[in-house]
C-alpha cells in the first residue's frame, strides 16, 4: 500500500526468491528473469497501481506493461469497480496498457447460484435452498461479497475439521 515503484519491485522480489536490497533496475531485472508465460501474475487491489496525483507518471504500471509484453505472462489485475474513473481522471494516456486486456470480467450487481455455484460446490455439491438463499444474501448484501462467501465456507470448514466430521450445511450455517 505504500512505497511507490520501489516498494512494489520490493515486494515482487521477495515474492519470487530475488534480492529485494538492490537497485530499481536489477530488482526490475530479476523479476522479468521469474516470469514466464507458464507463471501466472496477480495483482490484487490493483487500482492501488494508479497514482494518486494525476500528473505522475504510473511507473509500477508501465512495469507491469513490460514484464507482460516482454516475458508473455499472463496477468490479473484485481480491481474495485471504481478503478475506471480513478483511469479517467488522470491525464496519463493508458491505452497502451488497457489495449493488452484480453478478458474483462465483472461482477453482476445481483447475484445467484450461477455466480458462486463453482465456489460453493467445491464444499457443498448439491445446495439446499436455505444454503442457496444464505449464499444469495451474502453475495447480495454482504460487503466483500464473493471474498465474504469465501471466508464462510472456509471458517465452516474449518468447524467441520476441529469436529473431524465432513463439512456439512450445518456446518456452514454455524459459521
Amino acid at each position: 500500500p505504500t512505497g511507490g515503484h520501489r516498494g512494489f519491485l520490493r515486494a515482487m522480489c521477495s515474492r519470487v526468491g530475488a534480492n529485494k536490497n538492490q537497485s530499481v533496475i536489477q530488482m526490475e531485472a530479476s523479476i522479468l528473469r521469474a516470469y514466464s508465460p507458464r507463471r501466472v501474475l496477480i495483482l490484487d487491489e490493483a487500482h492501488r497501481l494508479i497514482p494518486t496525483d494525476r500528473r505522475s507518471n504510473p511507473t509500477t504500471i508501465e512495469f507491469i506493461r513490460h514484464l507482460h509484453d516482454t516475458t508473455g505472462v499472463p496477468i490479473g489485475l484485481l480491481v474495485t469497480g471504481r478503478f475506471d474513473a480513478m483511469l479517467r481522471k488522470t491525464e496519463y494516456m493508458f491505452e497502451q496498457f488497457l489495449g493488452r486486456i484480453d478478458l474483462q470480467v465483472k461482477l453482476p450487481e445481483t447475484m445467484d447460484l450461477r455466480d458462486y455455484a463453482p465456489m460453493l460446490q467445491q464444499y457443498i455439491p448439491e445446495p439446499s435452498p436455505k444454503l442457496q438463499a444464505l449464499c444469495d444474501q451474502v453475495c447480495n448484501t454482504w460487503e466483500g461479497r464473493m471474498r465474504a462467501l469465501n471466508k464462510l465456507l472456509k471458517f465452516a470448514s474449518r468447524i467441520a475439521s476441529k469436529a473431524t466430521e465432513p463439512i456439512e450445511e450445518k456446518h456452514i450455517f454455524q459459521a
